[in-house]
């Protein structure tokens, strides 16, 4: 078995959480009295309301203003209507209210290549921006003129899995290696930002532990295995997913809150993907016979305890107003992905469809700003919906 190793933090810290993570399953959260919960069949889950994205402004493209150079992940919008975008490559450009050219006034070095669906872009007040790449442990603060404001780390803790940021706000999810009951073990939401709640557990939930028991080894993930999706509240909350079943929670202090269960599942895993992984995977170890031998015993190991099906859920957005756009799974083969829209209870609005080459890169509740290649070209728009429309 090919192994990472770990240091093994103080029992003590643990036990208290483990003690309620007994009884529940790994992907549900601690329970609680007061929390609600809706179910909604296949069947009305097609019946949904669908959503008519109406096409808006174009902010920058083949027929606006070129927009900068790369390819956008997430924007923010002020007030007065300035926008700024964040690029893949880690650059920040402003596209003031008045038009003209995009204008770049910072770089976030922990960007990189890991910049994904997540992340969030809030402005700051009438000068400044706050930007946080989806899978960056690092959080900036920039103004106009590309001076650094400040920054957030969020790294550095040991178990470490990841962050979240909304307005001040700015949260850790960590994965204890330390003692756990069978494969289960209690992770916590730590506050990083602002200062007076840092250090903080904001909410707890288990998940599969990281390590075999009473072992600082760290073996690696079956193929497939999900990672968390969630993403911070603007009332305090966490919007929280992770597993095969469309299911969603909001998470506090006191557990989950509200809960959402669809009864579908993401699209199946199949045996080729599957061994692509694992091709994958050998292709890079050394040539090594016995190193060979022992990755091959790792691989089926890994492949044995893959997952059936792909997550039923990709991506959280979460606006202002506490309204959440989720996205789903494509298909292997579909051009286009589900997103549905929330209200900050869980109650579906609608649902719409998008290209899966676009990108939502700012969710404003009833609209949004998409990046989409326009002639091999980025193009950045508006597109909105009625606020009429409700499910039925």
């Amino acid at each position: 078995m090919i192994l990472r190793s770990l240091s093994i933090p103080a029992r003590a810290l643990t036990l208290l959480m483990l003690g309620l993570a007994a009884c529940a399953s790994s992907e549900d959260s601690v329970p609680r009295t007061d929390a609600t919960e809706t179910v909604i069949s296949e069947q009305d889950y097609s019946k949904v309301a669908s959503l008519q994205m109406r096409n808006g402004t174009v902010l920058c493209g083949p027929s606006a203003v070129a927009c900068p150079p790369g390819e956008p992940t997430m924007a923010g919008v002020r007030r007065d209507g300035s926008v700024a975008l964040a690029m893949r490559d880690g650059t920040i450009y402003l596209l003031p209210s008045g038009g003209g050219s995009p204008k770049q006034i910072g770089f976030e070095k922990s960007a990189g290549t890991i910049a994904g669906l997540g992340g969030r872009l809030d402005a700051i007040g009438d000068s400044g921006w706050q930007v946080h790449h989806g899978g960056s442990p690092r959080r900036l603060r920039v103004d106009d003129q590309g001076r650094i404001l400040g920054s957030d780390a969020a790294g550095g803790r040991l178990g470490y899995a990841g962050s979240s940021s909304f307005e001040e706000h700015f949260l850790a999810l960590v994965v204890p290696a330390g003692e756990h009951i069978g494969d289960t073990v209690m992770a916590r939401f730590e506050a990083v930002a602002p200062t007076a709640i840092s250090g903080k557990t904001i909410a707890s939930v288990p998940l599969p532990a990281t390590r075999a028991e009473r072992s600082d080894l760290q073996s690696l993930p079956p193929f497939f295995q999900s990672e968390p999706v969630w993403a911070l509240m603007p009332q305090g909350g966490i919007a929280f997913s992770r597993g095969p079943d469309f299911s969603i929670q909001i998470l506090d202090s006191g557990g989950s809150s509200a809960r959402l269960r669809v009864q579908v599942r993401g699209r199946e895993i199949t045996e080729s993907e599957v061994e692509a992984e694992a091709s994958k995977f050998l292709a890079m170890m050394p040539a090594n016979e016995a190193f060979r031998r022992a990755a091959g015993a790792d691989v089926a190991r890994r492949r044995a305890n893959a997952p059936r099906f792909h997550p039923a859920i990709t991506a959280l957005l979460v606006a202002a107003t506490g309204r959440l756009l989720v996205r789903g799974d494509p298909g292997a083969d579909d051009d286009t992905v589900r997103w549905d829209l929330l209200d900050s209870d869980l109650k579906i609005v609608g649902s719409t469809r998008l290209s899966t080459e676009a990108r939502i890169l700012y969710f404003g509740s009833d609209s949004v700003l998409v990046g989409e290649r326009e002639g091999g070209l980025f193009a950045v728009r508006w597109n909105s919906w009625a606020r009429s429309v409700a499910a039925p």
